[in-house]
């Protein structure tokens, strides 16, 4: 198994904390330290409290099945889970989006899945 390495850079809106942008570098080694691959990523979002993420998919028409505080599916704690995990559902079929402490991604998803 290789290593990944990544790097992140967020910068806050200072007119509204909760507007971030950031960028990811990746870069992924094999066994033998050889970089295989790299990429840049450059993300847009808006954090987002519990309340109103569970709001606004509510309101695009997704149920909420579940809130999870990590990728291991653990309780979600607003003081201590370092991610909020989402399994929603809509018509029959299920999306779940990944959402940090300040509810990151899961806000893109949301709208993209909502058009």
């Amino acid at each position: 198994m290789g290593k990944l390495l990544l790097w992140i850079k967020e910068d806050h809106n200072p007119d509204d904390n909760r507007i971030v942008e950031a960028l990811q570098f990746f870069e992924v080694y094999d066994v033998k330290g050889i970089l295989t691959s790299k990429r840049l990523m450059e993300l847009h979002f808006r954090l987002s409290s519990k309340d109103e993420f569970e709001e606004l998919a509510q309101a695009a028409g997704f149920k909420v099945k579940s809130v999870y505080g990590d990728y291991s599916y653990a309780k979600f704690r607003e003081e201590s889970s370092p991610y909020m995990i989402w399994l929603l559902e809509k018509a029959g079929k299920h999306l779940v989006a990944a959402e940090s402490v300040y509810a990151t991604y899961a806000q893109t998803q949301l709208d993209r899945n909502a058009r």
